[in-house]
């Protein structure tokens, strides 16, 4: 069979672009390491390497998301312990100032210092990162914290986000990494002790004021509501009340029972105690025969035993006189009151009801009783002092709010007004604000530690995709090398061949 020379050549031609193109591929697939530079190279693992690829960017933005949430948790822990060192040299200097060597100048300059603290503590608050406030939840372009006044603040209001900033660790999974204002530099807590547990009140017109003990401990609202309820409950029980108090000689005084109360019965007559100016006298008994005025009186109060079990049953306190000074008074019965104290979470108010309607007269005494200046009623709205004749219900103001700018206003007013035992309540409420800041300090760090376990794991995937990944298209360089010189040696004998082959000619054969 005859076999043109045209169909040699392009027989020749097809082998030498076949090897050609075999020689390309693995010199391509030695230069770049890879097997697959393109779908037509493997389309099922072009299409595997897309899907690695994608899920690999994915992962890499969850780690830039990971590393500014980081940021963000880092730069709020070193805000509040900024902060929290402020608290501990504060409290420090009001320690400082309740000695008795400091005087109302000293104090007055200190209220200054205090102020300038509290105005600078808004600007800490109002810290940015990437021009994002730090503490304004998932509202990052409003500054956190207002004020009433911007050089001498009475209120603090929040004006950002409850909800935390979020950042993306995954679909459809998001991590909180901030801690709003309201919840950092507010307490939904407040600590009771003896600078502000009691509650002085006065049912009747005429009775003398009870005062409730509210146990020592840290209270929510609910919880401080229901505490104030048991304790003017407790106060209210007992039958026998202080009344008819009656002032002569030109001096006024108040009559107290000792807490809890022991009276056990009523007066069959007046009680009745006297100053001359040398000491006292017990005037009339009120039918407690054993009554007697103790050793420990002076000349500010009559302490009154009752049954000689040497325990004050009654204080007479002596605000002002003149000589003679005289205090009379009864012991009646009168009946109990059933009290409700509830908080409104919607107008942050705290209300003390009667439920049984059975008042006359009520008081509230939170500042002009005998514990004014140790008493909850600012921690609760009800200050200053109210008079609510003829009401069965009394309701404080609203937006009742705990925390580190209340508890700084707090001092500073106390100092301005040189006003110790308001400053001692004050280093109360900086030592729960220290322990509140610790608490969210440990909250911050806990969100760091979870992103750094997701970092790790992430890092983890990473490192297992890109395995796989070098799996589907890495070539295998030895066998590559191998191929490369077997494809460039079958390419030189096909050009060797049709070199030969085309070189031929019908003179070669004559």
């Amino acid at each position: 069979m005859r076999i043109a020379t045209r169909t040699l050549y392009q027989s020749g031609v097809d082998q030498i672009n076949s090897n050609l193109e075999r020689l390309t591929k693995a010199s391509e697939a030695v230069s770049t390491g890879k097997k697959i530079n393109r779908a037509a190279d493997d389309p099922t693992g072009y299409a595997r390497l897309l899907s690695t690829d994608t899920s690999i960017s994915s992962l890499s933005q969850i780690k830039k998301n990971i590393v500014t949430g980081t940021s963000w948790l880092s730069n709020t822990e070193t805000v509040l312990a900024t902060v929290q060192e402020t608290l501990v040299t504060v409290r420090d200097t009001a320690i400082q100032m309740v000695n008795g060597s400091m005087n109302e100048v000293d104090r007055a300059t200190v209220a200054e210092q205090i102020n300038d603290i509290i105005l600078n503590l808004k600007t800490v608050s109002g810290t940015m990162i990437n021009g994002s406030y730090l503490f304004s939840g998932k509202a990052t372009d409003t500054a956190p914290f207002q004020f009433d006044n911007d050089t001498w603040p009475s209120s603090v209001s929040y004006q950002g986000s409850s909800e935390s900033f979020q950042i993306s660790t995954g679909s459809r999974f998001y991590a909180d990494v901030s801690i709003p204002g309201d919840q950092a530099f507010f307490s939904t807590t407040v600590r009771v002790d003896s600078t502000n547990q009691h509650l002085d009140f006065r049912e009747y017109a005429d009775s003398a004021e009870l005062t409730a003990i509210i146990p020592e401990g840290d209270y929510t609202a609910r919880t401080l509501a229901q505490a104030m309820e048991n304790a003017m409950e407790e106060a209210s029980a007992h039958p026998s009340r202080i009344t008819s108090i009656a002032h002569s000689g030109g001096g006024t005084g108040t009559v107290t029972t000792a807490t809890p109360c022991t009276l056990t019965q009523v007066s069959t007559s007046p009680f009745g105690v006297s100053w001359d100016g040398s000491g006292w006298t017990l005037t009339g008994n009120g039918g407690y025969t054993s009554a007697n005025i103790m050793a420990e009186s002076d000349d500010s109060k009559a302490l009154i035993d009752l049954d000689n079990d040497d325990v004050a049953d009654l204080t007479v306190a002596v605000e002002a006189s003149t000589l003679p000074f005289s205090v009379s008074f009864d012991i009646t019965a009168q009946p109990a009151v059933d009290y409700s104290v509830s908080y409104d979470t919607v107008t942050g108010a705290f209300t003390i009801a009667d439920t049984a309607g059975s008042l006359t007269d009520f008081s509230l005494l939170f500042a002009s009783g005998s514990h004014s200046s140790t008493s909850i009623g600012s921690d609760t709205g009800f200050a200053p002092s109210a008079d609510v004749s003829g009401a069965a219900a009394y309701t404080g103001s609203g937006d009742v709010t705990w925390g580190v700018f209340q508890s700084l206003i707090d001092l500073r007013d106390a100092l301005s007004a040189d006003d110790t035992d308001g400053i001692n309540r004050s280093i109360t409420r900086l030592n729960a604000q220290y322990d509140h800041l610790t608490a969210r300090i440990s909250l911050s760090g806990i969100k760091e530690n979870l992103l750094e376990t997701r970092d790790s794991v992430i890092d983890t995937l990473l490192l297992n995709l890109e395995t796989e990944k070098g799996g589907t298209e890495d070539t295998d360089m030895v066998k590559s090398i191998s191929e490369l010189s077997a494809r460039q040696t079958a390419y030189e004998a096909a050009l060797s061949a049709y070199s030969n082959i085309t070189s031929l000619s019908i003179l070669d054969y004559m």
